[in-house]
């Protein structure tokens, strides 16, 4: 009998080893075919199972041959060597104030060859052949002549709605021997970055660099009006969070919310305001007594204070946060990695971007754990009413030759929470805002301040941090705030002094560093950690990862026996 042989005597037959939910039912009226073909399925199924490491050693070492092949491919080809872009620093340089990642070579193809998906546009949107392209563009993007050594010369043209690099034929045949350059793909000639950006606006920039535009015709709202920032019992209808929205955005809990935003915002006195960003920038500086003497103190997201407060102070009022760290410090329970979560004592959380349900659950849980933290609630209205002022200026700057800038044109949360400050405090300084390499001081420094949870290496491409820099410099040269970033030298008044509220500017001076203690560092002997701390710190993060792990394997135990109960239920 053959190995898939047909039986027509017995209506019910099955092979050997085949379980019997395998095998069709009476009441189907099964065929012979049918059986095979089950039975079939079933013993490719079973070899599948029985080879699969067999099959992932394979498709490993077929990976290997591919790459091995790839690289002697890639040797024989001249590499030619790009330049950054105005918006990526300089070579060789830990410049991590910017956010452009290195993307693979791709070859320019012809219009023709291009995905479907590329061209379905609007017509409207589509630009036309190439007289209405751009000029060429200046020292951007360029990759170098292999006969000069000098940026080849390109310009920008339109296929099918985006817009990309072109080096003409004859620049080739002058700087480049004839032979094709191949750019790499920049982070503004993604698609999904034209279709949310205007090419003529925001990239396609003036090539001779002019002084920081003014804000003369752009709308800069100094009357804040409070009901369409806070969200409470008065407003959250009108702001969408009543009964006629979906579960997330509704609102469950009425009383949770303030009376009214007046009573909230107005009921202490803001005064004078300062409001700590996370930049690198804060490493050069020593602003612990200029943050001090201001009357309300801001913090973003996380940033921590202690082991820092010779550059950043040690009062803390509010703390902005965003979606992300809505949502950690509701559900780490004020711990991640091993790390307390900074909640100074009375407290105000100040929640953007997140969503009712994620609002009343930090609320629910402050109130378990914490009832001396306050909360308040920023209406998305917040950042769309931040938005405008810095598209507008984001444009004069790419007219006026600066950028293109990385990031696209959401605000951050702090920058929301400054446009929020401007409308509450007499007086409002900015400290530790700044990706831009410094003018005369170290062009070494990495993105944040601090180390340890939620420290990163670059940041956001959605922000364009670039552009909020340069729109608070022209904010404080205009009187609006004061903008306080490392001058340099480091003996430098501003350095220390920038923001001060005292009448007496020397009583912000720093105190001299004890003995042991290295300007470099950014703690004091009475902040620093002690290596008895540190061992307890780390022994408290090894111990949280293994009831972690603990935890997992027991849920995983739990899962397995169920299914194998819920398998013998079925088998019966």
């Amino acid at each position: 009998m053959g190995f898939f042989a047909r039986t027509k005597e017995r209506k019910n037959y099955r092979p050997a080893r085949v379980p019997k939910k395998h095998v069709l039912s009476d009441s189907h009226s099964p065929t012979s075919k049918d059986r095979d073909l089950k039975f079939t399925r079933y013993t490719v199924a079973s070899w599948l199972k029985r080879n699969l490491l067999l099959l992932l050693i394979i498709l490993v070492c077929a990976r290997t041959v591919y790459n091995y092949n790839l690289g002697r491919l890639s040797h024989r080809v001249p590499v030619v060597a790009a330049q950054p872009s105005r918006g990526t620093g300089r070579v060789g340089e830990l410049h991590l104030n910017r956010t452009t990642k290195t993307a693979k070579p791709v070859r320019d193809r012809p219009a023709r060859d291009r995905p479907a998906r590329e061209k379905r546009r609007p017509p409207s949107e589509r630009s036309k052949a190439d007289p209405s392209a751009p000029a060429a563009g200046g020292d951007a993007f360029n990759v170098v002549s292999k006969v000069t050594g000098e940026p080849l010369p390109w310009k920008w043209e339109n296929h099918d709605g985006l817009w990309r690099r072109v080096y003409p034929q004859e620049v080739l045949d002058k700087y480049n021997g004839g032979e094709y350059a191949r750019p790499e793909i920049t982070w503004f000639e993604r698609r999904t970055v034209q279709d949310r950006l205007s090419f003529e606006k925001f990239i396609n920039c003036s090539e001779s660099r002019g002084p920081l535009p003014t804000l003369e015709g752009l709308k800069l709202k100094k009357k804040l009006d409070v009901n369409d920032f806070v969200v409470h019992r008065g407003n959250y209808e009108r702001l969408g969070k009543g009964e006629g929205t979906n579960r997330t955005d509704k609102v469950r809990n009425v009383e949770l919310l303030p009376p009214d935003g007046e009573s909230v915002l107005l009921s202490r006195r803001w005064g004078s305001c300062a409001i700590v960003g996370n930049s690198g920038h804060l490493h050069f500086s020593e602003y612990m007594k200029s943050i001090d003497s201001h009357d309300t103190v801001v913090r973003v997201n996380q940033a921590p204070a202690i082991r820092y407060w010779r550059r950043v102070g040690r009062k803390t009022t509010h703390r902005v946060l965003n979606r992300l760290w809505t949502r950690i410090y509701r559900n780490s329970r004020g711990m991640k990695n091993g790390q307390v979560l900074p909640v100074e004592q009375d407290l105000t959380f100040v929640v953007t971007r997140a969503n009712t349900q994620e609002f009343e659950l930090l609320q629910d849980y402050l109130t378990e754990t914490r009832p001396d933290v306050g909360l308040l609630y920023m209406s998305s209205r917040a950042t769309s009413m931040a938005q405008p002022l810095l598209a507008g200026y984001r444009e004069k700057l790419c007219s006026a030759g600066h950028g293109p800038f990385v990031g696209l044109n959401v605000p951050s949360s702090g920058y929301v929470m400054i446009q929020f400050l401007l409308g509450l405090c007499d007086r409002v300084s900015v400290y530790g805002f700044g990706v831009a390499p410094l003018d005369q001081g170290p062009q070494v420094y990495p993105y944040h301040y601090y180390k340890g949870v939620g420290m990163r290496k670059v940041g956001d491409p959605v922000h364009s941090f670039d552009a909020e820099e340069l729109l608070m410099r022209q904010l404080g040269r205009e009187g609006v705030l004061e903008f306080c970033v490392y001058r340099g030298p480091k003996n430098a008044t501003e350095n220390w002094s920038c923001g001060c509220q005292r009448e007496d500017k020397e009583e912000c001076r720093p105190d001299p560093l004890p003995a042991g203690v290295k300007d470099s560092d950014d703690c004091t002997p009475e902040d620093c950690e002690t290596d008895e701390e540190r061992r307890t710190r780390k022994a408290n993060y090894k111990r949280t990862q293994k009831k972690r792990k603990r935890r997992e394997r027991e849920r995983a135990r739990e899962a397995s026996s169920s299914g194998q109960g819920e398998g013998r239920r079925r088998a019966r």
